[in-house]
């Protein structure tokens, strides 16, 4: 059961709803947690990716450190895609029409509303005056000065379009929902739809050249021409999950990317494919390579990957815990312990500014943490686990709660003495550390959340419908 009176550690851990407070400062996972969808390298060593709330992130040492600008440009809602196009001015494109730019390189960032209600969802610029717009309901939105004046064009779809890619400043593809491919040679004036042969999304397009491009969406499909898009051809390449960014440094090297993590390859054009490693889970949104060596990726959570050689290895640039987080507790000003789902426990030593993960021993959820030292402290969870540890989490113990119901806080006022709560109105007390559990009588079968102590003898539990409970 989700222990709902823990949430006031998203204030801590997860500060999406907490990024306009300074007050708080952003410390797990690092350099922060939003879902990022778009990533964009200005240089070598510069770029810049943004996501939900707002968020832009900017690297200036090839992803070594981050500088992170939360509601940029007072921008509160998702940012789905960007584009440079120079070293100083910049596009950031979200929901319901709305655009942040820059022109001193991401210092500072400008709100824009275009003309419409539509999401906007992706950018592409082909020179620093001339760019285009794809979004939802079949949305395509031209410039030719610079993004000083933006044109409603025609596409005659309404599908969401997912992604919009020009070779030059004529030629350009749009994919989207149902299998939708449309095609522009004037510029994106005028558009004319293409078969797909499929009617699931399509959610990214790149060409190589005006004949070559390539398409990947949902189920792992992957799309070629070599025709301008006059057919497409479905490639074999064994990925099951969708892929929802694709492309090409060259006419044979390639990458697919997309749901759990999935990083598929070719070295020969498309012929065959092979999976990469990625080392996470989450789903990775957006992709840039710099070369055929070194590329870039972002994903759910704040995901970073970056690789140096070819994608044979991706190294993880973000850091801490992404998974969900219920229990926080600090003995004291430096040392801190906080737990969550899937067996998820993290330890700060330096007053929560940094967080390094434990292995416990086992993947139950952990609602609660006590700890009365820097050593010694207990979780509960699942299943009605309660682990020990008198080592600062380096190992655990599992304690018999003689009990078997979800444990939800537990809470000890020194070494010896301590209670945990739980569902189906369950209590427990100790008076050894834990050795030997006994159940608490009360009145009631509620979900207990909360459970703490003023002093030796008065205390109070908390949970569902309102109840509380006083000794």
């Amino acid at each position: 059961m989700k222990n709902i009176s823990s949430a006031f550690l998203v204030l801590l851990l997860f500060p999406a709803l907490v990024a306009a407070q300074t007050s708080w400062q952003w410390v797990n996972p690092l350099p922060q947690g939003n879902l990022l969808s778009g990533v964009y390298p200005v240089g070598p060593d510069t770029l810049f990716a943004v996501g939900d709330y707002g968020t832009v992130i900017q690297s200036t040492n090839a992803g070594t450190t981050w500088m992170v600008t939360p509601t940029a440009g007072g921008m509160i809602e998702s940012l789905f895609d960007l584009e440079f196009t120079g070293p100083d001015e910049g596009f950031a494109v979200g929901v319901t029409g709305q655009m942040i730019r820059t022109t001193d390189a991401g210092h500072t960032w400008t709100y824009e509303q275009l003309p419409t209600i539509r999401d906007l969802l992706a950018v592409q610029f082909h020179s620093r005056n001339i760019g285009w717009i794809a979004g939802s309901k079949g949305s395509v939105f031209s410039t030719k000065n610079a993004g000083s004046t933006w044109h409603t064009e025609t596409t005659g779809v309404i599908s969401n379009l997912y992604d919009v890619f020009f070779v030059d400043s004529l030629n350009g593809w749009a994919v989207g929902a149902s299998g939708t491919i449309i095609r522009s040679t004037d510029g994106g004036t005028t558009w004319a739809p293409q078969s797909s042969g499929t009617t699931q999304p399509l959610y990214s397009v790149h060409f190589i050249s005006p004949t070559v491009g390539y398409i990947a969406g949902a189920f792992g499909k992957v799309l070629k021409t070599l025709n301008g898009g006059s057919s497409w051809t479905p490639l074999l390449t064994n990925a099951i999950y969708s892929l929802f960014k694709v492309q090409f440094t060259s006419t044979l090297n390639g990458w697919a990317m997309g749901s759990f993590g999935s990083i598929i390859k070719t070295t020969n054009g498309g012929l065959s494919w092979f999976e990469q490693s990625s080392n996470t889970y989450n789903d990775i949104y957006g992709v840039a390579f710099l070369s055929p060596s070194v590329g870039y990726a972002v994903g759910d959570y704040g995901t970073i990957l970056k690789t140096t050689n070819g994608g044979a290895n991706w190294t993880l640039l973000s850091t801490g815990t992404k998974n969900i987080l219920y229990g926080v507790h600090f003995p004291n000003s430096t040392s801190g312990f906080a737990v969550g789902e899937e067996g998820t426990f993290a330890k700060s030593t330096d007053g929560g500014y940094t967080w390094a993960e434990q292995f416990t021993g086992i993947f139950q959820t952990y609602y609660g943490v006590w700890f009365v030292d820097n050593n010694t402290g207990w979780l509960v969870g699942d299943s009605a686990v309660i682990l020990k540890t008198t080592n600062g989490g380096v190992s655990w113990n599992d304690q018999n709660s003689r009990s078997e119901e979800t444990l939800n806080s537990v809470y000890f006022q020194n070494s010896s003495r301590g209670w945990a709560v739980g569902d189906y109105g369950t209590i427990l007390g100790t008076t050894n550390g834990g050795s030997s559990w006994n159940q608490k009588s009360v009145a009631s079968f509620t979900s207990f959340l909360k459970i703490r102590f003023l002093n030796d003898m008065v205390g109070w539990v908390v949970g569902f419908s309102g109840e509380i409970f006083k000794t």
